[in-house]
């Protein structure tokens, strides 16, 4: 986060990395997760990877660890699976998350990630790669 001076007023301002896993926190927030994913897509060459993966450990959330990874998997972004291994730091309990808490459950679990992917899985490989 970094303050930045837009006229008058002195603003804080998020880094890419740190505001992909506030979306994946909150996809609604960002207008769902296929647009989440779509960013993250069109992003990925331009952002830090280490620096989201030190924020995905600080923040601590583990519903947007599993969201990260299951993205990261789907989208075949890590090709030689440098991020997925430290992304995976401790295994899933209880009960699994929703891809999109704001869209209806359903649909099949991703065992690895305890993700329900309540998205179809088609619609996931489409997006910004058009």
């Amino acid at each position: 986060m970094r303050d930045r001076w837009i006229g008058s007023a002195k603003v804080p301002v998020s880094d890419p990395e740190r505001t992909f896993l506030d979306c994946l926190h909150l996809p609604r927030h960002a207008g769902g997760i296929t647009e989440v994913a779509a960013a993250l897509v069109r992003a990925w060459l331009t952002l830090d990877q280490e620096r989201l993966i030190s924020h995905s450990h600080r923040l601590g959330n583990a519903s947007v660890d599993r969201r990260l990874g299951v993205l990261i998997e789907a989208l075949e972004l890590d090709e030689d699976d440098r991020l997925i291994g430290r992304l995976q730091h401790r295994r899933w309990r209880g009960r699994p998350v929703s891809l999109d808490p704001s869209l209806p459950t359903g649909g099949e679990i991703n065992k690895r990630w305890g993700v329900r992917m309540n998205v179809p899985p088609d619609e996931l490989s489409l997006v910004g790669r058009t």
